[in-house]
């Protein structure tokens, strides 16, 4: 698509950036930070269990540790919480004493839970780039395309940048920003986990993100963080050599692992580890936990391919496939439907039954195909969902799945 010298320059240079201020509701968002911080109240970011939610969580964590904040995280278990806010982690939140809740990588569709909150006496924040539904929470909300911000494709972590950028700015820690977009050597040390997270949640490489993703890299290859430089090591990465494709094969997996498999705490203690020994241990530790998670996949591929297999014939020629068993690890439903896709070139929602009456699904798509849009129009058989046009999550009753899987071939 780039038909002129002067398209494919640019797009070579990579080198687009826009000013964390272009966001609408950057500076009610700072200047609440700054009041949450003066005041001495705690701050809880709240973050999501895969490798962007983790970077994100990381780079705010350490921002706010930065400028004073008492502060401090929580992130989801996958399977006892699943996805996003809930209504009974806000209460323990509120019980623990937080006084603003920070979500990056989520929240733009938590309506019930952010008013909950509210309720309970927390102020909110949200940080997010899911697609959002009709109505969204009422509260400052940071977000791509629902911000006024001029480019749509920022990662979750890429927007906890930009605020992180506008944070340090005003509070003096980090020099002005340039006009084109922060250049400052102090706010360019996040940007490793930018570059991570970028990769991993498989946003669009253009514009913007591959700016961020080349001045990442360059950060990256100097491992100076701790905690990346000891699973670069675990993963036998040469820092000095390290690519786009490192990252998403060799350091992402292992930061997924443990929230696949267990909690994703452990990636977040890695990335804001300062003591090599410590780093070393949790390295090894997310090394074992993909070893793990290598197995559980390709034992749920295995039991999804003969699911597929013992499916009626207009059912395994749909042009969309739901499969589902019991005792599949749900933290592994979501390779496995990436897995599908990749073989049989349709979308597919692979769902793990918990033999209670409920499962738990995740879904691939196509080029072309929304698959958040098709999750709306079969809600009926659903408990929940959420998630992008490419890839989406969902809960329901065991009785439904029937249903759920007619409905999403025929949509």
């Amino acid at each position: 698509g780039y038909r002129t010298p002067e398209q494919a320059r640019a797009f070579l240079a990579a080198d687009e950036a826009h000013p964390p201020a272009a966001f609408a509701a950057m500076a009610e968002v700072v200047e609440l930070v700054g009041t949450a911080i003066e005041a001495g109240e705690r701050i809880t970011v709240h973050g999501d269990f895969d490798v962007d939610g983790v970077c994100a969580t990381a780079v705010t964590v350490s921002t706010l540790r930065a400028l004073g904040a008492d502060c401090d995280w929580f992130i989801p278990d996958r399977i006892a919480d699943g996805y996003g806010l809930t209504g009974a982690n806000v209460e323990r939140l509120a019980e623990r004493g937080t006084g603003l809740l920070l979500t990056v990588d989520c929240g733009v569709t938590a309506i019930a839970e952010v008013r909950l909150a509210q309720e309970l006496g927390m102020e909110v924040v949200v940080t997010d780039h899911h697609q959002a539904g009709t109505e969204l929470p009422p509260c400052p909300i940071l977000h791509p395309s629902l911000s006024g911000y001029p480019f749509e494709h920022l990662c979750g972590t890429a927007v906890a940048w930009k605020l992180a950028c506008a944070l340090r700015s005003a509070s003096g820690t980090a020099g002005a920003p340039r006009e084109a977009g922060s250049r400052d050597p102090a706010l360019d040390a996040d940007l490793d986990l930018v570059a991570l997270a970028t990769v991993a949640d498989v946003v669009p490489l253009v514009g913007e993100n591959r700016a961020l993703v080349k001045r990442g890299l360059t950060e990256t290859r100097r491992a100076r963080r701790v905690g990346l430089r000891a699973l670069m090591a675990a993963a036998k990465c040469e820092p000095a050599a390290i690519d786009e494709s490192d990252l998403a094969f060799r350091l992402a997996p292992r930061i997924n692992a443990a929230g696949r498999l267990y909690r994703a705490d452990a990636g977040v203690e890695l990335l804001l580890c300062e003591e090599e020994a410590r780093a070393e241990q949790i390295a090894a530790e997310l090394s074992r936990a993909n070893s793990e998670r290598r197995a559980r996949e390709r034992e749920v591929d295995a039991a999804a391919e003969a699911n597929l297999r013992e499916l009626p014939e207009e059912l395994r020629t749909a042009p969309g496939l739901v499969l589902a068993g019991e005792d599949w690890h749900p933290g592994v439903v979501g390779i496995v439907a990436s897995r599908l896709v990749e073989r049989h070139h349709r979308p597919v929602v692979v769902v793990s039954l918990d033999g209670e009456g409920g499962g738990r699904g995740s879904g691939r798509s196509i080029p072309g195909f929304d698959l958040l849009a098709a999750l709306e129009a079969c809600a009926e058989h659903l408990e929940s969902f959420g998630g992008h046009r490419a890839a989406a999550g969902l809960s329901l009753r065991a009785e439904s799945l029937d249903g759920f899987r007619a409905a999403f071939a025929a949509h």
